[in-house]
């Protein structure tokens, strides 16, 4: 449960990307996967660049033939059916309503 706690402060707490992310996205991502991308809420923004970078950090310590660019935007688009509509406190809602009534 703590995990939930922190993490629903990560999502209060998130900073939008910086002008470096950014233009990386612009880079990597076409048109519309960048819309996708900028329509989700800051915190799952913020989320997607970290899980970007996790990836990132094992792929750097493995010998893999993995497309750099392609796990980006796999990792960058990974969430993007959330939409903007579902934020930290729906997400903290639902986490509880699961805990507590999962069946």
């Amino acid at each position: 449960m703590s995990n939930r706690v922190l993490q629903f402060f990560r999502g209060i707490f998130a900073k939008a990307p910086d002008k470096q992310e950014q233009n990386m996205i612009n880079d990597l991502l076409a048109p519309e996967a960048r819309q996708a991308f900028y329509s989700m809420n800051i915190a799952d923004q913020r989320h997607s660049l970290n899980v970007m970078y996790t990836a990132l950090m094992f792929m750097a310590t493995e010998k893999s033939s993995i497309d750099a660019d392609l796990l980006k935007r796999c990792c960058l688009l990974h969430d993007i059916g959330r939409g903007e509509s579902m934020g930290c406190i729906k997400k903290s809602y639902a986490g509880l309503l699961d805990k507590f009534f999962h069946s």
